[in-house]
């Protein structure tokens, strides 16, 4: 509920609920996968699911709610992810992801991170026209998501 909240509210595109639902049942018994919650008034108003790997701790995913915003629960979210991570004996905590502009963003940037930016990933096609047509069809659907999204807000 606080994803779809949060994806409605902030605009951008999420895993569907059946992507978080597998992801969780897959990792978390792994030990790498790691939900936080921080409530008021009996009422969860912020997620985050942490993944723990080797010496890393990584925030790939949070949601919160607007309606006690003011409550600043992310800020208590992120000390106690670093407590977390510290009672690990973790070296790193990635904050995963940036995007100029964002919220989100804004948020990480106000624990002044070190930004690390790496290679990223290749495809190898072996097919070049089958790899060609699935280009052209991967930049025609986010054209498509970002004008929708300026209409239309994105669900989850």
């Amino acid at each position: 509920e606080l994803t779809r909240e949060t994806t409605k509210r902030d605009r951008f595109y999420a895993h569907s609920e059946k992507y978080h639902r597998l992801m969780w049942e897959v990792l978390n018994p792994a030990g790498i996968a790691h939900l936080l919650t921080a409530k008021y008034n009996n009422e969860i108003i912020t997620t985050w699911i942490l993944f723990v790997s080797h010496d890393f701790l990584y925030y790939p995913y949070g949601a919160s709610t607007h309606k006690y915003k003011n409550i600043m629960a992310n800020n208590l979210m992120m000390w106690e992810a670093i407590k977390f991570g510290k009672r690990l004996g973790l070296k790193t905590f990635d904050l995963w992801g940036r995007e100029p502009g964002k919220g989100f963003t804004k948020f990480k940037e106000g624990y002044n991170p070190k930004v690390v930016e790496f290679i990223g990933t290749w495809d190898l096609p072996i097919n070049k026209a089958l790899y060609w047509q699935y280009r052209v069809a991967e930049f025609m659907r986010w054209q498509a998501l970002k004008i929708k999204s300026k209409f239309i807000k994105p669900s989850f």
